[in-house]
């Protein structure tokens, strides 16, 4: 009986877990307070549903590019970043980086995204973006 107890607590969370690992499930972490643990619930959760066999892509919109460094890119080294994307200066599947976690990608940000509400405001209201993820 104490099996079966908490088999029923883990239940939700596998039901969470099999609703994200469906086929064109996304999920978004947001929150405007900081160090409620974003980064690290998407870094564990992405690389989490890696092991499962899932294709995740993490897309770090923080200037501080934590979750980028976080899943081992340099977000320094990177040619392409989600500023680039979004300003349409590059396509999305540039932008794209294989980790080291196991089928996990990233479009990796930088401090590049700090400072530029102004003249990415039109963007995200017209909600355009320059490609479509291939999925390759």
């Amino acid at each position: 009986q104490a099996l079966s107890k908490a088999t029923e607590s883990i239940r939700p969370w596998q039901d969470l877990l099999d609703d994200l690992a469906a086929p064109g499930q996304g999920l978004i972490m947001t929150m405007g307070k900081g160090g409620v643990g974003k980064t690290t619930t998407s870094i564990n959760l992405a690389a989490g549903l890696g092991k499962l066999g899932k294709k995740v892509l993490l897309v770090d919109i923080d200037p501080q590019g934590n979750c980028s460094s976080g899943i081992g890119i340099d977000r320094e080294e990177a040619q392409v970043l989600v500023y680039d994307i979004l300003t349409g200066e590059a396509d999305i599947n540039e932008g794209i980086y294989e980790t080291n976690a196991e089928k996990v990608s990233v479009i990796p940000s930088n401090n590049q995204l700090a400072g530029h509400e102004i003249e990415l405001s039109p963007i995200s209201r017209n909600s355009e973006c320059n490609g479509t993820y291939s999925g390759g």
